[in-house]
């Protein structure tokens, strides 16, 4: 039987040490700053840093449970606030922060005691700022006067104290040694006093006590010396004891005390009163009646707040002054059963798992009786036989764990709070078991607390949840709107609890969402618009998770198809594009192919092309052809407007600019036009006589349209130029009418295109023997352009030429005037402004803008083909016709007129031009 009995204590203890009931030591000091190092707390306890987190490491206190931290990263206990030493424990030797260290799976419990250790931070303090003393005159030498020491909040060496008292010549200091605490601190009279030589002493006593560094705290001693009452009470005893059993009802008597005074009179008759340094506390508990030196009670008296109290009583007589004796009376307080057994469940694993396996901890209570001695040893039972047991773990811990008894007997244990039923836990028998704990105290009589505790009993995730999709609407619409269902989903989970609670997700990021309609009832609906271009299918994943631990998942995949609408017009790749063409192309000719793209799919994105203005090219390939003959001289460019559209419905519409500018060919020959001023020419003709007048001009552009022009034959004449395709044909050496008396002149025109192409012009000149020269008309090859050159001619020239021209000009205003009977519009005429040339006032070459009317023909630019010289007029009979004219457009050339009056010889003043369009 012992053997049995010690292998049971064998296994009760190795249970004990499983659960954690090992205790470590730290120890900081107060007032640490936040972050101090305490210790490695999780290699200490023997516990990996990466367990701490899945273990719910914790800690717990029941005091002040925010002091200190640990750090799950590295397992470091740390201060976390302040520490107050003298707030934590007060005047408690010894001052220690129990924690509770607490981990789960399995449930292990740990205790540390973190020691606080005293640090030097309160000076020593004086009941007041200045104390009086009055001291007969007549008190004798060596005559002792008690003080009131200091106090220092701190404990130890901090808070023993020395004291010195300023330098003077009367008193000293009576400090009483480390044997001698009963024996207050006093000054003693060392020489006698005289009220008239010093009727006041001024006095400083300093406490200091021993910490490092040292802190010190004064008082002023206000000496008053007084005549006659040389004799203060006296207590028949200095320091009294007695002991107080705690809630005693008050007006309880605790001492009487019994002082005398040798003095007679006032000087011997005294009142009983607390010294100034008792504290309020003191003074709401106890009562001194001043006569009778009765202390009674008047206050709860309670063991769990003061165990005991010191009171210092003083004894005043009436004298002048009045003298005062000192007596300590020191009040032990008796516990008494006044305090049930308090139950705290520090930690609860709840629910638990049907499978849960026997020993598991369940919970973990901490019982605590606030007495003392036998009234706070308490022990702790189960009044319900349910499949559980208590174990002691820890002094005043038990850990509620599965008992693994297979005896459905339950046995208790008063003793060691055991109980035991046999029968694993079956979730379908049971799910909940109310469990009441009971713990008594070891008083007189005894208290008992009780609390209860509610295991629920979990079942365990062994099915997955299932996703059914019961309807899919596909395909869906680019242009659906946002709310659309898509599919309806059900979800169900075979377990129950959070094990059966299923939640349902969408994955990856998509423009769908899933909306709960009922419980597992989820619908797939249209978040956000769709655009098929973008993206045109979507492959989505249902997701539907329980709630268990751990949990479990299943998954459903869903292919949503967008359609297509045709909600995209044809784009071209540039709003505008330049072709250059040459011209004369043959007709059908493929000069440049455009292409639109549609994003949209099918019939949608097949598109076909047309011009704006009029149907030409291929529509569907977007190939420009040329319709007929193309000329640079008739129309330089053209500005096509292309349309794109797509096949679908209704159809969409994109546009381009195809702006074609013809290249041109040097497919003209330059043209002369040749004027002779003089039938012949007198032998003897100044050098420098002008013949004839050469013109010359051509169709094409560019370096196709430079023309020069020369004399092909060697002759005495020469070409020279007087402005931009305009020469004169002068006399360039002498003639002797005896060796040549006529000449025929051939001149050549040639462009600078490539080939070049020319023409020719002859020109007969007589020489005759002297006589006046007579003068032909005009002699033309060809005429176009859109400028007037001015030579220097004789004065007889001049005059033959405004004669004829004044009557050319009265005939072209005259039939102008006829056809000009409405002004047609001037965007038909390509821009161009003639430029006429003039001569000033004083004789120089200038070019004028005034007067003037510009005549264009079909689309090409305004042409200057003929320049006559018109006689003077007067200012007046012409001013009105050549004002500013309406511009009018017709298969017309220019014909710039100017008319002059001639100053002297070679030189000519215009007073009038205008312009005008002949028919021709």
């Amino acid at each position: 039987m012992d053997e049995c009995q010690h292998l049971l204590l064998f296994f009760i203890i190795l249970s004990v040490w499983e659960t954690g009931s090992d205790q470590v030591h730290y120890s900081v000091p107060e007032e640490a700053k936040h972050g101090t190092f305490v210790g490695r707390i999780a290699q200490d306890l023997g516990l990996e840093l990466t367990e701490l987190v899945p273990r719910l490491f914790r800690v717990t206190s029941k005091s002040r449970g925010d002091l200190l931290e640990v750090n799950l990263q590295n397992g470091i206990l740390f201060v976390n606030s302040r520490i107050d030493r003298e707030e934590l424990c007060g005047r408690s030797l010894e001052c220690s922060i129990h924690l509770e260290v607490i981990v789960d799976r399995p449930l292990q419990v740990f205790h540390v005691e973190v020691e606080v250790k005293d640090i030097n931070d309160n000076p020593p303090v004086f009941p007041g700022a200045q104390k009086n003393l009055f001291v007969a005159e007549s008190r004798p030498l060596d005559s002792r006067f008690p003080l009131e020491g200091a106090s220092d909040a701190d404990i130890g060496e901090n808070a023993l104290l020395t004291y010195r008292l300023s330098s003077n010549d009367y008193f000293s200091l009576d400090v009483p040694t480390a044997d001698q605490q009963v024996k207050p601190l006093a000054l003693v009279l060392r020489k006698p006093l005289d009220r008239e030589d010093s009727p006041e002493l001024h006095l400083v006593l300093t406490a200091t006590d021993r910490g490092k560094p040292e802190l010190t705290g004064t008082v002023q001693l206000l000496v008053k010396v007084l005549d006659a009452n040389d004799n203060a009470p006296a207590f028949d005893r200095t320091l009294c004891a007695v002991k107080l059993p705690e809630n005693v009802p008050n007006g309880t008597l605790v001492i009487k005390l019994n002082a005398s005074d040798l003095d007679e009179g006032l000087n011997g008759d005294f009142m009983y009163s607390f010294s100034s340094d008792v504290s309020p506390d003191i003074k709401s508990k106890f009562y001194i009646d001043p006569l009778s030196g009765e202390i009674t009670v008047i206050g709860h008296i309670d063991f769990e707040e003061s165990k005991a109290y010191k009171i210092r009583v003083e004894a005043t007589d009436k004298g002048l002054p009045p003298l005062a004796g000192h007596c300590t009376v020191l009040v032990e307080v008796v516990d008494a059963n006044d305090n049930a057994p308090e139950l705290t469940i520090t930690s609860l694993s709840l629910p638990i798992s049907e499978n849960a396996q026997p020993g598991t901890v369940i919970a973990l209570i901490n019982v605590f009786d606030r007495d003392s001695g036998a009234n706070g040893q308490v022990t702790c039972s189960l009044t319900s036989q349910v499949p559980f047991k208590l174990v002691s773990t820890f002094k005043n811990y038990y850990s509620l764990v599965l008992d693994s008894a297979l005896d459905r007997e339950s046995v208790a244990n008063y003793d060691t709070g055991e109980v035991r039923v046999n029968d694993a836990i079956d979730f379908e028998d049971s799910n909940t078991y109310e469990i009441h704990v009971d713990v008594t105290d070891k008083g007189n009589p005894p208290m008992v607390g009780h609390c209860t505790v509610l295991v629920e009993i979990l079942d365990e995730n062994d099915n997955s949840p299932e996703v059914i999709i019961t309807s899919l609407a596909l395909p869906v619409l680019e242009d659906s709107q946002v709310g659309t269902t898509i599919a309806l989903i059900s979800v169900s989970d075979r377990d129950s609890g959070a094990n059966g609670d299923v939640t349902c997700s969408l994955m990856p990021q998509s423009p769908f969402m899933l909306v709960s309609t009922f419980k597992n009832y989820y619908s797939l609906v249209l978040d956000s618009t769709l655009d098929r271009e973008s993206v045109a299918n979507y492959e989505l994943v249902v997701t539907a998770r329980d709630g268990g631990s751990p949990s479990l998942s299943a998954t459903a995949s869903v292919s949503v198809e967008v359609a297509d609408v045709n909600d995209n017009a044809p784009l071209f790749a540039q709003p505008e594009y330049t072709v250059f063409v040459k011209e004369n192309n043959a007709p059908g000719c493929h000069i440049f192919t455009v292409s639109a793209r549609d994003a949209d799919a099918q019939e949608n994105a097949r598109v076909s092309y047309a011009l704006v203005e009029r149907r030409v090219g291929e529509r569907a390939l977007g190939e420009i052809k040329v319709n007929g003959k193309i000329d640079f001289e008739e129309t330089k460019s053209w500005k096509l407007q292309i349309e794109a559209v797509d096949k679908g419905t209704p159809p969409m519409f994109g546009h381009c600019t195809v702006l074609v500018e013809v290249l041109d060919v040097n497919d003209n020959a330059p043209e002369l036009l040749v004027t002779s001023l003089l039938l012949s020419i007198p032998e003897d003709a100044p050098l420098g006589t002008v013949i004839a007048l050469v013109r010359v001009t051509d169709r094409d552009a560019g370096e196709n349209a430079q023309v020069t022009c020369s004399l092909t034959l060697q002759v005495p004449f020469k070409l020279v130029s007087t402005f931009k395709n305009y020469y004169s044909l002068v006399l360039d050496s002498v003639l002797d009418r005896e060796k040549v008396s006529k000449y025929a002149l051939v001149l050549m025109a040639r462009d600078s295109g490539s080939p070049s192409l020319s023409a020719t012009a002859s020109v007969s000149v007589d020489v005759d023997s002297g006589q006046a020269p007579k003068t032909f008309s005009r002699a033309s090859v060809s005429a176009a352009g859109a400028e007037t050159a001015l030579v220097d001619v004789n004065v007889y020239l001049i005059i033959a030429i405004c004669a004829v021209s004044s009557l050319l000009v009265l005939t072209l205003l005259l039939y102008t005037a006829l056809r000009c009977s409405g002004p047609p519009s001037e965007g038909a005429c390509v821009p161009g402004k003639p430029r006429l040339v003039c001569s000033s006032a004083e004789g120089s070459w200038s070019c004028s803008q005034q007067r003037r009317q510009r005549v264009c023909s079909g689309e090409g630019p305004p042409k200057a083909d003929l320049m006559v010289f018109s006689p003077s007029v007067p200012s007046g009979s012409n001013s009105g016709d050549t004002g500013d004219q309406p511009e009018f457009c017709e298969n017309v050339s220019t014909i710039i007129l100017g008319c002059f009056m001639p100053l002297h010889v070679n030189h000519v003043v215009v007073h009038q031009q205008i312009t005008v369009s002949p028919l021709l």
